[in-house]
């Protein structure tokens, strides 16, 4: 057995290659999904260049993993680690070629889509040890979950859910819905979207163009369901309820009970690649900030 695990250990594991959706190829990817990966050059990267940044990222990955366990075993020698409750998330992932781009910024699977893993202190009852939920969870979820777990109580209008009572099956109603908007610049987002965690739908005011994807079915979001007409109940379904949202914040994504869209900017792709200045740091000056 001793043989066994040595030659598993040392072996190598194929990285898996990018996805492509139908709805990412040039030309037909929405504008504003367009405007960001020309304006940082990602569709231009190599493929040989995106594999070795694919094999680098999951040797960070491994970095962390290892990292955790020195934490961990911290927690161990000083006899905390019985009483410690332990939350392990990560606040967005990586294109890493996917969909012919890098980086983060939209509401697709590979930025979107982030481990939440919670681990109870040993010494509580009623652990639910090794339970999956799969209940709609986001980051707004960590505050009330430690607020709650110290013995404190949770503000009023804090958006987020004790993800320790939602373990336990103590939450009256978890959350139906998880929305999601960009930054905003000349007064909208990039986009606007909204997910039950099998369908999602993602607005983008520029051009007004809609996306639709059944993550049961299509995990990796290779095909846009927006224009299939079978599929017309949930994107109606999912743009009411992202419109009703929107309206009761006043938000500027609605106009007259309709999500609102502006003609695209009309910049060139030239443009677009030249305009852009990604950031950059020195020994001196750490912070990748100088744009």
């Amino acid at each position: 057995a001793i043989h066994d695990v040595s030659v598993w250990l040392s072996g190598t594991v194929a990285i898996p290659e990018p996805v492509y959706g139908d709805w990412s190829e040039p030309g037909a990817a929405p504008e504003a999904f367009e405007r960001f990966r020309q304006s940082w050059s990602l569709d231009l990267v190599p493929p040989e260049v995106i594999r070795e940044a694919r094999a680098a990222y999951y040797g960070l990955v491994t970095q962390i993993d290892y990292n955790m366990g020195r934490v961990l075993a911290a927690l161990q020698d000083v006899g905390l680690f019985q009483d410690a409750l332990i939350i392990y998330a990560s606040d967005h992932g990586e294109y890493l070629g996917d969909h012919h781009t890098g980086a983060k910024t939209f509401f697709h699977e590979p930025s979107a889509h982030v481990p939440l893993i919670l681990r109870m202190p040993k010494s509580w009852r009623d652990r639910h040890p090794g339970s999956v939920v799969t209940s709609l969870v986001t980051l707004a979820d960590v505050l009330p979950t430690v607020v709650a777990a110290a013995g404190g109580t949770v503000p009023g209008g804090v958006d987020g859910q004790d993800l320790v009572a939602l373990a336990r099956g103590e939450l009256a109603s978890p959350r139906r819905y998880l929305e999601a908007t960009a930054e905003v610049r000349d007064g909208l987002p990039f986009y606007a979207a909204i997910t039950d965690g099998r369908w999602k739908y993602i607005w983008y005011p520029e051009g007004g163009t809609e996306q639709l994807f059944d993550l049961e079915r299509d995990p990796v979001e290779l095909r846009d369901l927006a224009g299939c007409a079978e599929h017309a109940s949930e994107l109606e379904r999912l743009r009411s309820e992202l419109i009703h949202r929107h309206e009761a914040r006043g938000s500027a994504c609605v106009r007259d009970g309709g999500l609102v869209s502006v003609p695209p900017r009309g910049d060139t792709e030239a443009e677009r690649r030249n305009r852009a200045w990604p950031g950059y740091h020195t020994e001196r000056y750490g912070v990748d900030v100088r744009h």
